[in-house]
């Protein structure tokens, strides 16, 4: 989680965000919320538009 906020814009960030919604996804609703919103407060626009796709792909699987 806390990788996603480090290195969430990089030119590894969608991998490192696909790793944070694996380990997010372990947490309670409560603990899942907060860091998800963490995460989102940290990233540009375009990593964003990513991690939406990446959860929207993820609720359709």
């Amino acid at each position: 989680m806390l990788s996603a906020v480090a290195h969430g814009n990089g030119p590894n960030g969608i991998t490192v965000l696909k790793a944070a919604l694996v380990a997010r996804g372990r947490l309670d609703q409560e603990h899942a919320m907060l860091y998800f919103q963490v995460i989102w407060s940290g990233l540009r626009e375009p990593m964003r538009r990513a991690l939406e796709a990446l959860v929207i792909r993820a609720a359709h699987d």
